[in-house]
């Protein structure tokens, strides 16, 4: 019969521990997919073709972007950027593209695939995270009398005519057991019609946001109508986002999993406690665990 050393109890907590920490703390996806633009005649009767056109020095922009920060002070302050930007003189298909960020624990990516939007990270501990795909019809800033900034779209829509927008999205947000911090996804449509401020966007968006253990998955479709109802061309700008977010705070056990480990600890200690009549025969000279014992 041989004796359990007595820091095993301590080496199996050590080993259970480690493994708890190796599970990622928080997870976050976003798909906006099969984006459609399609050109409404609002008065089909007037004998005026409805129309978008883009503006003179009018792009669509794409951008792709996963940074990540520390929520607390380290040494040294760790933050990283990747930011991809293009712009296409014409209208949408998306276009592909990827950036990816793989460090402390983070895993982030933002996509641009066909007609498709997608946004991913899996959190780290004391870390924030986020990841942007999106695009849209290029935005020129203007000024109005009072100096406030105004927006306007890089597209012309037509006379009686309207754009919709429509896409498909399904989010996932979860915040592994014993963690605490926020996970957050976001699908939007935005634009607006003529000139405008951001408090005016329009928009339709789906999202999944948890600030405690747990999971949420949503799933729909998002459908935005832009009408130019007057009899003269106006400035449109409209566009797509799928979007990501988590914040994730080191792990605090739950008053429960703290119990049931050192309940487990004692009842290890316990079992592991040298037994001096089984020492005795083992050997009449020495105590279990190298213990002298008087016989």
């Amino acid at each position: 019969m041989h004796c359990v050393p007595r820091a095993a109890p301590f080496l199996a907590l050590l080993v259970a521990a480690s493994f708890a920490q190796a599970q990622a703390p928080s997870s976050v996806t976003a798909d906006l997919t099969s984006i459609k633009v399609q050109l409404v005649d609002l008065t089909p009767d007037d004998g005026i073709a409805p129309s978008l056109t883009i503006s003179q020095g009018g792009h669509v922009l794409a951008g792709l972007q996963t940074d990540a920060r520390w929520l607390i002070d380290p040494s040294p302050l760790y933050i990283d950027q990747r930011l991809a930007l293009d712009s296409f003189a014409s209208a949408p298909p998306v276009g592909d593209g990827a950036v990816t960020l793989s460090v402390a624990g983070i895993e982030g990516s933002a996509q641009r695939v066909g007609s498709g939007l997608f946004a991913a990270v899996t959190g780290g501990e004391a870390l924030a995270t986020q990841s942007y795909a999106w695009w849209e019809t290029f935005k020129t800033i203007t000024q109005a009398p009072d100096g406030s900034p105004q927006w306007a779209g890089s597209f012309e829509l037509g006379a009686g005519s309207a754009v919709t927008l429509t896409a498909d999205y399904r989010m996932f947000a979860s915040i592994a057991a014993g963690h605490g911090g926020a996970a957050s996804a976001t699908s939007a449509l935005y634009g607006f019609v003529g000139t405008a401020g951001l408090d005016q966007l329009q928009r339709d968006q789906g999202s999944a946001s948890i600030a405690a253990p747990g999971e949420q998955t949503f799933s729909g479709t998002l459908t935005l109508t832009l009408a130019n109802s007057s009899a003269t061309a106006v400035p449109v700008y409209f566009g797509a986002q799928a979007s990501v977010y988590t914040e994730a705070t080191s792990p605090v056990p739950e008053p429960g999993t703290v119990l049931m480990l050192l309940a487990g600890g004692l009842l290890i200690g316990w079992r592991a406690r040298p037994n001096p009549l089984t020492c005795r025969r083992l050997d009449a000279g020495s105590g279990c665990c190298g213990h002298r014992i008087a016989v």
